[in-house]
């Protein structure tokens, strides 16, 4: 059993794609909630992560229910 919260687990998942030589150019990547329990800081790079990644040729969707993002 895991004891890593969705937003943990999701955050390593996030880290593995980091982790890919391949390129995003049509990669899908979907994320519930990314922000809960980061820190305003953490959302920032986030945020610019996620722009990267868009740059790089990927579609992000994002269920955020923090009305701050």
């Amino acid at each position: 059993i895991s004891r890593l919260s969705r937003g943990e687990a999701q955050r390593l998942r996030l880290a593995r794609v980091l982790g890919y030589k391949r390129s995003n150019q049509g990669r899908v990547l979907l994320f519930d909630e990314p922000t809960r329990g980061l820190h305003t800081k953490e959302i920032q790079t986030l945020i610019k992560l996620l722009q990267r990644f868009v740059a790089e040729g990927a579609s992000i969707v994002v269920v955020e229910h923090n009305p701050l993002f």
